[in-house]
Parts: C-alpha cells; sequence; structure tokens
C-alpha cells in the first residue's frame, strides 16, 4: 500500500467504526438470520471501502453506509426469494411409505414397513 492508500484506508475505519455496530443491526433487522447478516455485511464493508473516496463529506458517510446496507440486504433478499426450490407431491412420489425405502427390493421393504 502507499501511503496515500493507507491514509484513505485509515480515514475509512475511522468514518466506518463509530457507524458499524448500529448498521449491523439494522441489516439483521433486514434479513432471516444472523449468518445472512454476516454475509451482508462483508459484502457491504467491500462496498463502502472501495466506494468510500467518493464521498463528499465525511458527515454524509453514516447517512451513506446505511443506504448502501439497506439495497445489498434487499438484493440479498432478492437473490434468496429467486433461488428457493420447491417441490410438491408429483416430483416426490412416494408410494409404499418414506422415501428411503423405495429402492429397497419388495421383501425387505414389506419386513421393515410391517414390523
Amino acid at each position: 500500500m502507499t501511503p496515500c492508500e493507507y491514509d484513505r484506508h485509515d480515514e475509512f475505519m475511522h468514518l466506518n467504526l463509530p457507524c458499524e455496530e448500529a448498521m449491523r443491526g439494522f441489516v439483521r433487522s433486514l434479513v432471516p438470520t444472523m449468518e445472512d447478516a454476516r454475509e451482508v455485511m462483508q459484502n457491504v464493508a467491500a462496498v463502502l471501502c472501495r466506494k468510500s473516496q467518493d464521498i463528499s463529506s465525511p458527515d454524509d458517510f453514516r447517512r451513506w453506509a446505511f443506504g448502501v446496507a439497506r439495497f445489498d440486504a434487499l438484493d440479498f433478499l432478492r437473490s434468496v426469494r429467486r433461488d428457493r426450490r420447491v417441490f410438491g407431491a408429483k416430483f416426490l412420489p412416494c408410494k409404499t411409505g418414506p422415501p428411503i425405502f423405495q429402492n429397497l427390493s419388495g421383501t425387505l421393504q414389506e419386513l421393515l414397513i410391517n414390523r
């Protein structure tokens, strides 16, 4: 890192650390699990660090950071909804008992079911 990059990193840390705990709580209120909140916060920190030099005034950092967190959490929720898979009975037939029994031979299957 060059001295300029160190200065920029120090400035980012100075601005981010005071609002990070509140931002984590905000993100946690938007996503279902703590693990999801950790994932979103990791993405938010990367975006904030990468784009922190674009902020015009240090006074605007908190509002800007919470906006980034909000949009990242909403994007995360949208991607989770899109990836959800739902299978009905048509795709998971179960005619003779639990699915684990479907591949067993008939005699063994009857012994286990009628036990």
